[in-house]
């Protein structure tokens, strides 16, 4: 079982961090996520939470990781320099 600990005002930081230092096979198999400051056993609530902040803050304008296009999707943004 691979565990992350993300702080909520870094997720998309901490998750970066921690997950590029792993397999491919180990990023396959379960995880359990854990948010720095707070008590909780993860049974999949807080993963599903934490994907849910993460996506939300990849998909973040003010991140600049992705560009809407004209039709209303994404696409990487080439300028992108946020690491």
């Amino acid at each position: 079982m691979l565990r992350v600990r993300i702080r909520r005002s870094h997720v998309l930081e901490d998750s970066f961090q921690q997950l590029r230092m792993h397999t491919p096979a180990e990023l396959r198999g379960k995880l359990a996520i854990q948010f720095s400051g707070e008590e909780g056993i993860d049974a999949g609530g807080l993963t599903r939470e934490w994907f849910t902040i993460l996506c939300r803050e990849i998909f973040n304008v003010s991140n600049a990781l992705f560009l809407r296009t004209n039709e209303g999707t994404f696409q990487p943004n080439q300028n992108s320099q946020v690491w």
